[in-house]
């Protein structure tokens, strides 16, 4: 079912999905419970209403790109500096389309966020006991 990129309502409970391309397969209502999702990359994945508690998610790409930009303005000179987040220079190149944009300013400067789209779908997914990518347990 995975290879039809439609396994709405799945019962994949405890399974070893780890390390897998998991991108834009629709996964809503899938019963994730425990599976091992360490790695896989899951960039416009569906996953509405998915059960993935205790799951183990460490790792795992959620396809979500953001790049943040710094303006710096000299009010002396009038000397403007730019400068992009080195984290977020791959993610420009990797992403041809802005979901998202986020603009903060204060009397310094300015600071731009863009989001690039493609994250998984989370909404309404059940996470309670998930290990999240950055390794930390959803407690909430």
């Amino acid at each position: 079912m995975l290879s039809s990129k439609n396994c709405t309502g799945c019962d994949l409970k405890g399974a070893d999905l780890a390390g897998l391309d998991l991108s834009g397969i629709n996964l809503t209502a899938a019963n994730l419970a425990g599976a091992n999702l360490r790695g896989a990359k899951l960039n416009n994945t569906i996953l509405t209403d998915a059960n993935l508690a205790q799951a183990d998610l460490r790792d795992a790409d959620l396809g979500c790109a953001t790049v943040n930009f710094n303006l710096k303005a000299d009010q002396e000179t009038a000397k403007v500096n730019l400068t992009v987040d080195p984290a977020s220079q791959a993610a420009i190149t990797q992403r041809d389309h802005i979901l998202d944009f986020n603009f903060d300013a204060d009397g310094q400067g300015a600071t731009m966020s863009f989001n690039f789209g493609g994250c998984a779908n989370l909404e309404g997914a059940n996470l309670a006991g998930a290990i999240l990518p950055d390794g930390t347990a959803y407690d909430k």
